[in-house]
């Protein structure tokens, strides 16, 4: 309860620039997840012959948009949610002044991104349960980064350093705050399949699920940021603590997707015939 009542009082006093940044992150996400389909639908549309076929210029018109507009729209999108890290972090930030900091510290947010994605589905593909524990051993990475400044491996073993020994206590308190948006998720996928997902209730339940979300999304990271300075007390306070050697993890990187290069290869392979 602690954690949440350190949360509730960040919030009470910043909800509203927190809010601002929270809607600019989410509105840019639900954007990537609907318009990049939507404009290479009506691309495919327009392509159309009379006849109903398809010609081959226009089709490789919208993949190349495509891939354009998902590259543009996936970095603001890293853009807007590094504001909003900067924004939970920083009590005296204004809305302007967190989205040009975390402009200056875009490319390196981008570079731990990326490793941190590759590292978790890496481990996923040794099985579920090693991505699952890589991923909540992530969870502070965010908040090392910006508060710590550290950077690639140095930021993702520093996260690693500061869950491990209490994983299943920070296990239970990051489910805890995950409830709440599973549960609204979990309404509004009732109510679909209730009404039918072209049903104006359903319409009505995802605008007012997306309206709680934005509500939501700040003070869950003001709650994570609670738990990580709660671990990093408990680090400091334990001198047997040691932070593992930064290089280890690359090979949680690199041996899973050099296994997949090499089973694709071996497949593309099996497609020709043998001489």
């Amino acid at each position: 309860m602690v954690l949440f009542r350190e949360a509730w009082t960040a919030y009470k006093t910043r909800w509203g620039k927190l809010v601002a940044l929270s809607f600019s992150a989410l509105i840019i996400s639900f954007l990537l997840s609907v318009g990049l389909p939507l404009l290479a639908g009506v691309l495919i549309g327009v392509s159309m012959t009379s006849g109903g076929s398809i010609s081959l210029m226009p089709i490789i018109l919208v993949v190349i948009l495509s891939v354009v507009f998902g590259i543009i729209i996936g970095f603001v999108s890293i853009w807007a949610q590094l504001a909003l890290v900067v924004g939970v972090t920083d009590d005296n930030v204004t809305w302007t002044q967190a989205y040009r900091i975390a402009w200056s510290k875009f490319f390196s947010y981008l570079w731990v991104t990326i490793l941190t994605g590759l590292l978790v589905v890496g481990a996923m593909m040794f099985f579920v349960i090693p991505g699952i524990i890589w991923g909540l051993s992530l969870v502070f990475v965010n908040f090392v980064f910006i508060l710590e400044n550290r950077r690639g491996i140095d930021a993702i073993a520093r996260s690693r350093t500061l869950v491990r020994g209490r994983w299943w206590a920070v296990f239970g308190r990051v489910l805890l705050i995950s409830l709440i948006p599973m549960v609204v998720s979990l309404v509004v996928s009732l109510l679909a399949k209730i009404f039918g997902e072209l049903s104006p209730i359903n319409y009505i339940a995802t605008i007012i699920m997306w309206m709680i979300m934005i509500l939501i999304v700040p003070f869950s990271l003001l709650y994570l940021r609670s738990l990580y300075l709660s671990a990093v007390s408990l680090t400091l306070a334990d001198p047997q603590v040691k932070e593992p050697r930064r290089g280890w993890p690359i090979a949680f990187v690199i041996i899973p997707w050099v296994l997949l290069a090499i089973s694709v290869v071996f497949s593309l392979l099996s497609l020709f015939p043998q001489v």
